[in-house]
């Protein structure tokens, strides 16, 4: 298994304003608390994926999560924050300045921001700039974006893009209506794969079952097929609903009837595939 989404932060060493607003969570988690999370069960690979710090923060959040697991065999690279509403220019001057081989991919938060913002055109620039550079693009959103990421999607053809969380469905009100045609249509993107992860975050935080999960499931193998999903555990924020080990359990009795070979594209070869990891594993 590989886990496509992992976060780290300090807030010691850099700022996380949305913290404040996420009581369950702690000031610091670092690789460490990881290992210790995964320990029973560790993953094959992880990927670190940029956890909202200030974009003032966004180079040295990345440098400092470099310099932590850089020399580790099951470190499989980093999904970092860079400029992207601001064009290509301003991406390729972050991403060259920042010179870490381990960059696999960027994300740019956009949930919280208003829906029309990545369609501008500096941001549809600014994505297709990493597709040039054969970087990925994630894609952190709620429903109401949707229509927007269909438009990204099409509007920088060259860039895979990478749906984080399935698009944060409202499980806990049990809402399939308002995600679904979204979620549908940017699942016929062919430069689009999609993260089997923060579902549990999205239900009802103490009494979700897998049953609650089950239709958002079903729903994201229908519309990307096993061979465009990958897993992550989405720690330390899963904390908040479900431990690394439970989230684990819940996957595997999700994809149960799946085939072993369409288990394996969900668990290990899609990441490996859109995040390029052949032989960076040891």
């Amino acid at each position: 298994m590989i886990d496509a989404h992992v976060h780290f932060w300090d807030t010691d060493l850099h700022t996380y304003e949305w913290l404040a607003e996420a009581p369950g969570l702690v000031d610091r988690y670092v690789l460490a608390d990881y290992r210790e999370a995964t320990a029973d069960d560790p993953p094959e690979g992880f990927m670190f994926v940029q956890a909202g710090c200030t974009d003032a923060d966004g180079a040295a959040e990345a440098r400092w999560v470099d310099q932590m697991c850089g020399d580790q065999p099951d470190f499989a690279g980093m999904v970092v924050w860079a400029p992207v509403d601001g064009g290509a220019d301003a991406v390729d001057s972050h991403l060259d300045a920042l010179d870490r081989g381990t960059v696999r991919g960027v994300r740019r938060l956009l949930q919280s921001d208003p829906p029309g913002l990545c369609t501008q055109p500096r941001f549809v620039e600014g994505v297709s700039a990493l597709g040039r550079r054969d970087l990925t693009f994630d894609v952190c959103i709620l429903p109401r974006h949707l229509d927007d990421a269909v438009a990204l999607a099409r509007g920088a053809p060259s860039t895979r893009l990478v749906l984080d969380h399935l698009a944060k469905p409202d499980i806990a009100a049990g809402d399939l209506d308002g995600w679904w045609a979204g979620f549908a249509a940017l699942g016929r993107c062919d430069n689009v794969c999609c993260k089997l992860s923060g579902l549990v975050t999205e239900a009802d935080h103490v009494g979700w079952t897998v049953d609650d999960l089950r239709p958002y499931v079903e729903g994201a193998l229908d519309v990307f097929g096993a061979e465009r999903l990958l897993w992550g555990s989405d720690w330390p924020v899963v904390t908040g609903a479900a431990s690394h080990r439970r989230w684990r359990a819940a996957t595997a009795e999700l994809l149960a009837e799946l085939s072993a070979a369409e288990r394996a594209a969900i668990l290990h070869q899609t990441a490996t595939d859109v995040y390029r990891l052949n032989g960076d594993l040891q």
